[in-house]
């Protein structure tokens, strides 16, 4: 007979199957959360977006932006001593 085992240890759910979860968290970009929740699918509509084309405007300098969206905007990013560390 087996003894029995009291307060358990480990993870319960070890070895069940799970239903895959929305990635959505620090492994995102700001840029990345911003296209899903205006449901830019392509590059086209990345540009034609003027709510994505206002925040790069404000965010180019130090949130992450693709550099074929900074290149199709005509948006030059300034670089400080500061920023090379």
């Amino acid at each position: 007979m087996r003894a029995e085992i009291k307060g358990r240890k480990g993870n319960q759910n070890w070895g069940r199957w799970q239903p895959p979860r929305l990635v959505y968290g620090p492994s995102l970009t700001e840029f990345e959360r911003l296209t899903i929740k205006l449901d830019l699918r392509t590059e086209q509509a990345c540009v034609q977006s003027e709510e994505l084309k206002q925040w790069v405007y404000v965010h180019a300098n130090n949130r992450y932006v693709p550099e074929w969206l900074l290149d199709k905007l005509g948006v030059t990013v300034h670089v400080s001593a500061g920023d090379l560390v």
